[in-house]
C-alpha cells in the first residue's frame, strides 16, 4: 500500500511539472529594422517587436559610443561611421539579445 501511495505522489508531482512549465509562454524580442543608416545629429527610434512581455527594460551596449548616442531609447548620430548595437532586456536576462547596424553618414 505505501508503495502505490509513494508512485501516486510522484506521478502527481511529474504531472504537475510538467503542466506549470508548459504553460509559461515563451518571451519574444525583435526589432523591425536590423540595419539602419542615419545622418549626424538624426535621430532614429528602434521600434521593438515583443510577445508575452510587460513593461521592458532594456539595456543597450555600442561598439563604438563616439558614432552615436542614445538618449531616451533613440539613437542620435554623432559622426559618420558604423556602430553595432546590442539591445537586451535587462528584466529578462534570459531571452536573446538583437543587434542593430547604425551607420552614420555626413
Amino acid at each position: 500500500m505505501k508503495i502505490f501511495s509513494k508512485l501516486w505522489l510522484v506521478m502527481f508531482l511529474i504531472g504537475l511539472i510538467c503542466i506549470t512549465t508548459s504553460c509559461k509562454e515563451k518571451i519574444k524580442f525583435n526589432v523591425e529594422e536590423t540595419n539602419i543608416t542615419i545622418k549626424v545629429n538624426e535621430e532614429y527610434a528602434f521600434v521593438p517587436v515583443l510577445e508575452n512581455v510587460s513593461n521592458p527594460n532594456y539595456s543597450f551596449s555600442l561598439s563604438d559610443a563616439s558614432v552615436i548616442k542614445i538618449v531616451n531609447r533613440k539613437f542620435i548620430g554623432v559622426k559618420p561611421g558604423i556602430c553595432e548595437v546590442t539591445i537586451g532586456l535587462s528584466n529578462y536576462p534570459d531571452v536573446e539579445k538583437v543587434t542593430i547596424i547604425v551607420e552614420v553618414i555626413e
